[in-house]
């Protein structure tokens, strides 16, 4: 299924904003002084702080806000996780694998999840910080079935809650509404990309796959 890239909620996020006000305010007066020493024509006039304040904050959403975590703190959560799923739609008993990839900006997040026989997305989100545990994300989802899914595998709507720990691991648990009455828990590994010097890389070989088991009932 396919679904835009939506807003998020972070308490650090409000706090950020106010931040760029500084430098906008800064860029709008310096260009004022460089238009009087070059006596520029009448025609070119100083943008307002709140127009250098607008573009400020397209970069910052766009690029620039995982450069300056360390100034305002919002958890960069963004790539894609190996997922593994254990259901209360056989008793937790057979995993079921995936995987959950996550695409986020400074205001706006993302996440989708593939599996075997469905694919749900965000429809929206909350991330907040444990001092104890790590980032936490929660989510409400949209889930769709694939073609070839059995038929008691319905569209159904849920929410997922995970913590991810700096090591790059992950756990949390999901519902899902009445439609599907069911539950369970997430364990989720970041994906480390491949080194490009690697042997497979400059031989043009192909790395060895594994199989893993699939969800043939669905989450």
């Amino acid at each position: 299924m396919s679904a835009g890239i939506h807003p998020y909620a972070h308490d650090k996020q409000e706090e950020a904003q106010r931040w760029l006000f500084v430098p906008a305010l800064a860029l709008a007066f310096g260009l004022g002084k460089i238009l009087e020493v070059v006596h520029a024509p009448w025609w070119i006039d100083t943008p307002a702080p709140f127009g250098f304040l607008a573009g400020l904050a397209w970069f910052f959403n766009k690029w620039g806000w995982h450069a300056f975590r360390w100034l305002h703190g919002i958890p960069d959560l963004r790539g894609t996780y190996e997922l593994e799923i254990l259901s209360s739609n056989d008793q937790h008993a057979k995993p079921i694998k995936g995987t959950l990839t996550i695409a986020q900006e400074w205001t706006r997040i993302l996440v989708t999840v593939k599996t075997a026989t469905s694919s749900s997305s965000s429809i929206g989100a909350w991330l907040s910080d444990d001092p104890t545990q790590g980032a936490v994300l929660t989510y409400a989802y949209r889930n769709e079935p694939d073609p070839a899914a059995k038929a008691d595998l319905h569209a159904h709507a849920g929410t997922a809650k995970i913590t991810f720990a700096a090591d790059g691991t992950a756990r949390g648990r999901y519902y899902n509404d009445r439609d599907r009455q069911t539950f369970g828990s997430l364990t989720l590994t970041k994906r480390v990309a491949a080194r490009t010097s690697s042997p497979a890389a400059s031989t043009g070989a192909t790395a060895p796959t594994t199989s893993t088991p699939t969800d043939a009932d669905g989450a």
